[in-house]
């Protein structure tokens, strides 16, 4: 069973219990999870509150069948295109009249929690294949940036010349003065993924993630880099895994082969930086740094991408080893261009990654310099540092 079609016969047992659930009510409720974490029962029980109730009294008559409802049906088959429930329990229920919250342990819940924390280094193919699913539940939030627009508003800057003309109007009675606030526009997103050899144990978890935020975010764009440079946008957005899969195979024939990071930063540039999405965005490198061709030519185009963008994410699934430190040539030559560096080897790591994307316009995330090792840290420092806005 699908996770909508399980939403669907919450809201008929609902309605059947004298809640206002009708059609309109359940399908907010099922746009409302979809964006929210599947293994949150806390949060998924808010959200069908704030769906489904019109008064306080529909509460607890909510809890009661939604407690009921997730305690008895079986959970829904795992599937790679829907959002599917963490467990059949229920979480902390308020509705009981000692005023006590009933603690109600989730095995699937807890089992997610050890997954998310997981290294994918370690893990056994079961295991690889969950993890890969709760990739496809990660948070992401599209960034956005101040544009020099200006529209009317309740509150901000007093706009002058709709403040003269409302006097105008009154004959010069002020009744209330007239506001504008500046405009918020998304900014774009690019993913470039690194499927050259030695990445070849992390091409999935990298693809998966390229893949969760270009169907988040429709702006999005999604690019392999090997020995040369391949988008791959649509081919991430396709419905099934197989036709993902074929469309990879068709549009990156260089997988596994060697790496050529500084030309495909330099064809990406060339392609995409003067117009296109790259220019302002954020960009996330999902590599372990390591470079066949020239390294000083990465990191020469590692610094014309960092004039370009807005902020540069790089995620080495690498850097999560104890004692790692950026030895590599081709890591260190474009860690100067950085903004932070994560560790993408679990699914924690991951989100981190993700919340990067919609963090604060005003700063950047910039590196820190832990001496454990030796390179910028997954949680780095904020300080304000200008970047390409246009």
């Amino acid at each position: 069973m699908r996770y909508s079609d399980l939403l669907v016969e919450l809201g008929r047992r609902l309605r059947a219990a004298g809640v206002a659930a009708g059609p309109v009510q359940v399908r907010t409720l099922v746009e409302a999870v979809a964006l929210l974490d599947p293994f949150d029962q806390a949060a998924v029980r808010t959200a069908s509150r704030a769906a489904c109730c019109t008064s306080p009294d529909q509460i607890r008559v909510h809890d009661q069948v939604f407690d009921s409802f997730f305690g008895l049906v079986e959970p829904p088959p795992r599937s790679q295109d829907s959002l599917e429930i963490a467990a059949p329990a229920p979480g902390p229920s308020d509705s009981g009249e000692t005023g006590e919250e009933q603690q109600v342990p989730v095995a699937a819940a807890s089992r997610a929690e050890h997954l998310r924390r997981r290294d994918l280094a370690e893990a056994t193919a079961t295991e690889r294949d969950e993890v890969l699913r709760l990739i496809d539940s990660l948070t992401v939030r599209p960034p956005t940036r101040t544009s020099a627009r200006r529209r009317p508003a309740p509150r901000g800057r007093v706009d002058r010349r709709r403040t003269i003309r409302q006097l105008q109007r009154t004959g010069g009675e002020v009744s209330r003065l007239r506001y504008r606030t500046r405009v918020h526009r998304s900014r774009p997103v690019v993913v470039l993924v690194d499927v050259s050899g030695s990445m070849r144990s992390w091409v999935d978890v990298g693809l998966r993630f390229a893949r969760r935020v270009v169907r988040v975010l429709p702006e999005a764009e999604a690019f392999t880099a090997g020995t040369r440079l391949a988008r791959v946008t649509e081919a991430l957005r396709a419905p099934t895994t197989e036709r993902l899969w074929q469309e990879f195979t068709a549009e990156v024939p260089d997988f596994a082969g060697g790496t050529r990071l500084g030309d495909a930063i330099a064809a990406l540039l060339g392609d995409w930086g003067r117009r296109g999405p790259l220019r302002g965005s954020v960009v996330i490198v999902f590599s372990d740094g390591w470079e066949h061709g020239d390294a000083a030519q990465l990191g020469r185009q590692m610094r014309r991408l960092g004039r370009t963008v807005h902020r540069i994410v790089w995620i080495n699934p690498r850097s999560g080893q104890s004692g790692w430190r950026p030895e590599t040539a081709g890591m260190r030559m474009a860690l100067p261009a950085v903004d932070v560096l994560v560790s993408g080897h679990t699914v924690d790591d991951l989100q981190r990654a993700a919340d990067l994307i919609g963090a604060d316009n005003r700063a950047v995330v910039t590196p820190g310099s832990p001496a454990d090792r030796g390179g910028p840290s997954s949680a780095g420092s904020v300080e304000p540092r200008r970047r390409a806005d246009a």
